[in-house]
């Protein structure tokens, strides 16, 4: 079994388990295993031409993963949506897993014919006019096959949100985190969300850009972020969650590291330090787990403007 054999079969397994929580209903689980499992195909494509570790890859499959992991982002945004449209149904994503698939890896071009693709999500990219001409003259060739290349800085953060008259925005400056080993993370940044009480989200997530400079034990940022719901539609229990990400080079994965939230009562106007709590997100807050004992936080200042 070659390389690229045993990837995918570790692949179906773990589509096999995202699957299976989608299936009994936990939904958050589910969600944050297909986010995984797209993160770590995403690295390891990225990665494939410079690694120690050969991996047989032709443009082909790339593309086909590509095109998979789209899908299960698709689904993932599914099951976080209010009012979900299942644009990727869980029975289409079941038919992936299926033994054949890791000899013969051309039977998911089949299988994929019927999940289509109505959009790309955060770490996908329609090629730009760098794409090498090859790739170019492949997507000739195979035009069911968007060529689509990878950007893990990309940041998504949104223009402040049209509102009606009365309502009140939030926007969340996000200024520093102190950490013990703020000097040693590479490429970490922050994804925001809100959610109500049931983790089920208000509006779209936001990327950071990377941080903008560290001092001694802090990562600076200083990036104006617009909560893209007003606050009158925050129904009780919801929460504005900070999750920092960072690049692990050993695993060529994207880790979470920590995570902060806000709940209703603290969204007041000004400075605010919050406490950082250990993986993974809890976004139910039932269970949370201090970072450290020292005064490290994350330092935030908050505007909120009537309309």
């Amino acid at each position: 079994m070659s390389t690229f054999d045993k990837l995918v079969q570790k692949w179906c397994a773990s589509l096999k388990c995202s699957t299976d929580f989608d299936s009994w209903g936990q939904l958050v689980e589910a969600s944050d295993e297909y986010k995984r499992f797209v993160d770590h195909t995403l690295i390891l494509l990225k990665n494939i031409n410079t690694s120690i570790e050969t991996v047989d890859c032709s443009e082909s499959k790339k593309k086909i993963l590509l095109k998979i992991a789209a899908c299960l982002e698709i689904r993932s945004a599914n099951l976080n949506s209010v009012n979900s449209s299942e644009d990727i149904k869980l029975e289409d994503l079941r038919k992936l897993i299926s033994g054949a698939i890791v000899s013969e890896m051309n039977l998911f071009v089949p299988l994929l014919a019927i999940l289509t693709i109505p959009f790309y999500s955060r770490h996908l990219k329609s090629s730009t006019s760098n794409t090498t001409s090859r790739n170019e003259d492949m997507a000739d060739k195979e035009s069911c096959f968007p060529v689509l290349t990878l950007d893990l800085t990309d940041h998504s953060l949104l223009p402040k949100l049209k509102a009606t008259t009365g309502q009140n925005l939030i926007m969340v400056r996000l200024q520093k985190i102190g950490l013990k080993d703020a000097t040693e993370l590479i490429d970490p940044y922050f994804t925001i969300s809100c959610k109500d009480a049931t983790a089920v989200d208000l509006c779209q997530r936001q990327n950071t850009p990377v941080a903008s400079g560290r001092v001694e034990n802090y990562l600076t940022f200083g990036f104006d972020i617009h909560i893209q719901v007003p606050f009158e539609n925050m129904p009780k229990g919801s929460a504005i969650f900070f999750e920092l990400f960072h690049y692990k080079q050993k695993r060529r994965a994207t880790s979470l590291k920590c995570f902060s939230f806000m709940e209703l009562d603290e969204l007041k106007a000004g400075p605010c330090v919050i406490e950082l709590y250990k993986k993974p997100t809890d976004f139910r807050k039932k269970k949370l787990n201090l970072l450290t004992a020292k005064p490290l936080y994350l330092h935030l200042v908050l505007t909120i403007s009537k309309e």
